[in-house]
C-alpha cells in the first residue's frame, strides 16, 4: 500500500516527493530491485543521472533480469551520449521481454531506435569530417605539387636562357 502511495506521489505530485517516499520504502522494506528502479525513475525525471546509474546498477545487482532496469540504464547511457552501451541495454531488455513474455517490447524497440539513430548520425558526421579533411589534404598536395612543377619550369627556363645568353 505504501508503494502505491509512492507511485501516486511520483505521478501526480512531484518527483522529489516520490523519491523521498521510495527512500522511506527502502529503509522500511529492505532491498528490492523494484524500489530502486522506481526511485531511478524519479531521478530520471529530476535529471539526476548519477543517481539513476547508481539505483539502476543496484537494481540489476539484485535482479539481473529486470527489464525496466536495463531500459533505464539505456536511457542513462543516452544522456551520457554512450550510444553503443545504450543499444546493448535496450537489446538486452528486448531479449528479456521475449524470454519473460512481457508485452512492452514495442516501447523498448522505440527507445532502441533513438541511440541507433544518434550513433548513425555521429558516424555520418565523422565520415563527413574525414572526407573534408581528406579533400583539404589532397588540395594541399595538389597545390604543393603545382608550385614545385612551376618552380622546376622556371628554373629550366632560366637555365636554358642562361645557356643561350652565354653563347
Amino acid at each position: 500500500m505504501f508503494i502505491d502511495f509512492c507511485l501516486i506521489l511520483l505521478t501526480f505530485v512531484n518527483n522529489d516527493s516520490g523519491k523521498s517516499c521510495y527512500n522511506q520504502t527502502l529503509k522500511q522494506n529492505g532491498e528490492k530491485a523494484t524500489y530502486y528502479v522506481n526511485r531511478a525513475l524519479c531521478y530520471i525525471k529530476l535529471k539526476r543521472w548519477d543517481k539513476v546509474y547508481q539505483d539502476v546498477r543496484h537494481s540489476l545487482d539484485l535482479d539481473p533480469n529486470y527489464i525496466k532496469a536495463h531500459a533505464y540504464l539505456g536511457q542513462y547511457y543516452i544522456e551520457q551520449q554512450q550510444y553503443d552501451e545504450a543499444i546493448t541495454c535496450f537489446k538486452r531488455a528486448l531479449e528479456l521481454c521475449k524470454i519473460q513474455n512481457k508485452n512492452f517490447g514495442n516501447e523498448i524497440q522505440r527507445l532502441l531506435h533513438y541511440p541507433q539513430k544518434c550513433r548513425f548520425s555521429l558516424m555520418e558526421q565523422n565520415r563527413i569530417e574525414n572526407d573534408n579533411s581528406l579533400q583539404t589534404y589532397l588540395h594541399s598536395l595538389i597545390q604543393t605539387d603545382k608550385e614545385r612543377r612551376m618552380q622546376l619550369c622556371i628554373e629550366k627556363y632560366l637555365e636554358d636562357n642562361k645557356v643561350n645568353i652565354n653563347k
